[in-house]
């Protein structure tokens, strides 16, 4: 059973990052980038999509900001969780109707899912990851002094809460994950990156912190033994020297070639640096393919038709 392991950024859900955040926006979206999957399910793929959530966490801790005077305030982890299942509602739901209406018989199911983070991660002692809404220097600093928040000034756009970016350890269900999987099947998992947790003798606890979830993506990739790793980002594919007239668009990279071009300080831009160096690290550690392109080419992307592929070696 061949599986395909799809991250997808929660940024790529809006049409506009500087216009207001509609939800029928983010459902057509949606509607759109499920039909590709179930062009892929249709083919005979198991399909584990990961998508991220970091504009609507800011939307829901700004919902709880606003009514923090009448409703008791909203903790992290429950935003997380929040987010987690109203997007994958929307997706369970857009996908499973895209099948019926192809009469295929598999399913589409989310599932609210866990990562184990280590207590001992350097990141909780450098809180660097900003999340939530924007907020004046006086509402920071009542934040700051009152509720313990680590806070920063963003770019001139106002002070956001920072909060520590471990890396992924484990996936808590990944059990029942694999069961889930089927020819044809989609499990909708980890979304956010997974809810971060610490391992104790009682059991799982929650942490304050957020997760990437490229890096959870890559990790369920492995352990399920993926064929394909297909990372939705802004531009169809990768190139040399964007934006200039000395562009070069890239279709296909040997990891030699990749490293070669990250050594040169290519692909510095927003999360592609680190998109190609996990690609890296999945395609040696796995032998299978890594695709970056953007929603639009998804299915394009899978089918080697689109998209920066990365592969082991010349001909693989």
């Amino acid at each position: 059973m061949p599986v395909a392991v799809i991250a997808l950024g929660g940024n790529s859900l809006i049409r506009d990052a500087r216009a207001r955040q509609r939800l029928t926006d983010q459902a057509q979206i949606i509607s759109e980038v499920s039909s590709q999957v179930v062009e892929l399910l249709a083919e005979g793929w198991a399909v584990v999509l990961v998508h991220g959530n970091g504009p609507q966490l800011g939307q829901t801790l700004q919902r709880a900001e606003l009514s923090r005077e009448l409703v008791e305030d909203l903790p992290l982890d429950l935003a997380v969780a929040d987010t987690q299942a109203s997007l994958g509602y929307q997706f369970q739901q857009s996908i499973g109707n895209a099948m019926r209406q192809r009469q295929l018989s598999g399913q589409a199911v989310a599932l609210v899912t866990q990562v184990e983070v280590d207590a001992e991660d350097p990141a909780f002692g450098n809180p660097i990851k900003a999340v939530g809404y924007f907020m004046d220097e006086s509402t920071a600093t009542y934040r700051r002094e009152e509720d313990g928040w680590q806070v920063a000034e963003d770019a001139g756009r106002g002070w956001r809460r920072l909060v520590p970016f471990p890396k992924p350890k484990a996936v808590v269900e990944l059990g029942i994950i694999r069961q889930l999987l089927a020819p044809g099947c989609c499990v909708i998992c980890a979304g956010g990156g997974g809810i971060p947790v610490l391992a104790s003798e009682s059991g799982y606890l929650s942490t304050t912190a957020v997760v990437d979830k490229d890096l959870t993506a890559i990790l369920l990739a492995e352990q399920l033994q993926a064929q394909l790793l297909l990372f939705c980002a802004v531009a169809e594919r990768l190139s040399l020297n964007p934006n200039t007239e000395n562009a070069r668009p890239l279709t296909r990279l040997t990891v030699e070639e990749a490293r070669r071009y990250l050594a040169e300080g290519h692909f510095r831009s927003g999360s592609l640096r680190p998109k190609v160096e996990s690609g890296l690290h999945f395609v040696e550690s796995t032998g299978g393919r890594v695709v970056i392109t953007n929603p639009a080419h998804l299915l394009r992307g899978a089918r080697s038709l689109a998209g920066t592929e990365i592969v082991a070696v010349e001909g693989a």
